[in-house]
């Protein structure tokens, strides 16, 4: 865990795509036998966001970063859906945003904890520049770009987004104070959910693209799910036990927004109700890294988190990397 003193967001934005995917438009493309409320009733969403043809990961980060970028800064990107396995998708990033200077680009794979790993990474080099410097910490997915359609466990799931902010040493004109950041890895299972092929391990062959294995898959949704909401709470748990704080203590909780009957479940177990979160999985589906940046950023810009509140975000994703984030907000 880092506590910080002079960590500030300086901006905080958000972009989805334009394009609505319906569970209807899932079902009947697909030929599933299943009808869309059963799908609203067991995984909370009714449609997602799914990126255009011509765009990619770089162009989601670009529209957020075009809402928080000033002067040229160092720039931490999470994704695990990159432009291309080599270059880096945050050096795509500069070059369309016409970054021309020097400031380092940094990629991160955190899965659906990434936003606020690379919230952490950010503020580590912020520490270490001048008092009027400005890092950039961001997270943009395509995932609807790895799904096999035919799989109905993950198809109604995942999504697209990209989502920014800013930081600085100085309060002035900050939206909010980052207080600290828990970022850790606990990687001692074999990956549950994964792209198979395509890296080192199983490079692309005729075979296995035939066999759809360059696309997500989810191995146990149900385990999985119930892995996830067991570590959380545990996890909050031991945190604000270090830092000698309640649950109480906060008035606001961001989650990823990795489904919509989940967060409601971890909310009950917080003691922590509904009215104190913002969930937009209904809506957006499921973006991985981007998730619970764009749901922070939504719920600020819907003015649902107040003045003097403190704000809690939590996210988990696979390999089992966690992060959680305390904010005081201005």
């Amino acid at each position: 865990m880092i506590s910080y003193k002079d960590v500030y967001l300086g901006k905080l934005s958000h972009y989805v795509p334009e394009r609505k995917v319906t569970n209807d438009y899932l079902i009947e493309s697909q030929k599933l036998k299943m009808k869309a409320s059963w799908v609203e009733g067991r995984l909370g969403i009714t449609e997602r966001r799914w990126g255009s043809d011509e765009q990619t990961t770089s162009d989601l980060a670009v529209e957020a970063l075009k809402k928080v970028s000033g002067a040229e800064g160092p720039l931490v990107l999470s994704t695990i859906s990159p432009d291309y396995l080599t270059p880096s998708t945050s050096s795509e990033v500069k070059r369309k945003l016409g970054w021309s200077g020097m400031s380092p680009a940094y990629d991160i794979s955190a899965a659906c904890a990434g936003f606020i790993f690379s919230l952490e990474m950010a503020s580590a080099l912020l520490s270490q520049s001048a008092e009027d410097a400005v890092v950039y910490a961001a997270a943009a997915e395509m995932r609807s770009r790895y799904l096999d359609m035919n799989d109905r466990r993950t198809v109604f799931l995942f999504a697209d987004a990209g989502a920014a902010c800013s930081l600085q040493k100085k309060s002035q004109g900050a939206v909010a104070q980052l207080l600290w950041t828990s970022c850790s890895t606990q990687s001692r299972v074999a990956p549950e959910i994964l792209v198979p092929a395509g890296g080192a391990k199983l490079p692309l062959t005729e075979a296995l693209l035939a066999d759809n294995q360059h696309k997500i898959k989810m191995v146990d949704g149900v385990s999985i799910t119930e892995a996830v909401e067991g570590r959380l709470v545990e996890a909050v748990g031991e945190c604000l036990k270090k830092r000698s704080e309640k649950v109480s203590d906060y008035s606001f909780f961001v989650f990823h927004q990795g489904n919509g009957q989940l967060i409601s479940r971890i909310l009950s177990q917080l003691g922590a109700s509904e009215d104190q979160t913002h969930i937009n999985f209904g809506s957006y589906g499921n973006s991985s890294s981007a998730s619970v940046a764009v749901a922070l950023s939504e719920a600020a810009q819907l003015g649902k988190i107040k003045s003097g509140q403190k704000a809690l975000m939590v996210a988990m994703g696979a390999g089992y990397h966690l992060g959680i984030a305390g904010l005081h907000w201005k």
